[in-house]
């Protein structure tokens, strides 16, 4: 497929693999153990696509008490055991990425790890070789550009020639401030918004694909 630009740059979680309702489902079982009362719906609506010391911060308001010292570590542990059993990738990546013909790299604010972990359960780490960066390698977090700026320089390709897939809007920030032409995967729900920061909206992967030509 040809696009109009010379590389591509995905986000990982919620743009390449579908961990979000894993993740929201482990988070929610784990504040019940800790009696804190959130409803699952309630961790749906405030939790997806949230860094992860927001959420914490939350459920500790929440259920007025800090959290057990080895809760991170813990829910990283429980929500891999249900990726390696469950996790799937988002509907239509897969042939989005077999159509495309340009440079493509992984930029997310995840650990190296966790984006290896989940991009080689669902087979599709093998698009991007080398190309998959943290943004714990570099300390430098979206919604600042530099994740963005560093993936587009490994792969020779300047911003303004690049688009960036992005489901979050501190990585929409990210792209925006850093010159990229930015796609919003999202819900009807929130087209508005994700407009309004600059991005361009779009709900399924195919619909990506005839917007990237």
């Amino acid at each position: 497929m040809k696009t109009k630009y010379k590389a591509l740059l995905f986000d990982c979680d919620g743009v390449l693999v579908d961990t979000e309702p894993l993740s929201i489902g482990t988070l929610h079982k784990m504040a019940l153990e800790q009696d804190i009362p959130i409803s699952l719906e309630y961790a749906r609506q405030n939790y997806i696509v949230k860094a992860l010391a927001e959420v914490f911060a939350d459920l500790e308001k929440q259920g007025a008490q800090k959290l057990p010292h080895n809760f991170e570590s813990e829910f990283r542990r429980r929500s891999f055991e249900a990726f390696e059993a469950k996790l799937s990738p988002i509907a239509g990546v897969k042939e989005l990425l077999n159509q495309v013909d340009v440079p493509m790299a992984v930029a997310s604010n995840g650990p190296r790890f966790k984006m290896e972990l989940t991009l080689g359960i669902t087979g599709l780490q093998g698009y991007f070789g080398p190309h998959i960066y943290s943004a714990y390698d570099l300390q430098k977090w979206k919604p600042l550009p530099d994740l963005y700026w560093h993936a587009a320089q490994k792969l020779q390709v300047d911003p303004q020639d690049c688009a960036v897939i992005e489901d979050s809007v501190s990585g929409i920030q990210a792209g925006i401030k850093g010159g990229f032409t930015v796609y919003g995967f999202c819900l009807e729900s929130r087209k508005e918004e994700f407009a309004a920061l600059g991005a361009l909206p779009f709900q399924h992967m195919d619909e990506l694909a005839n917007l990237l030509r």
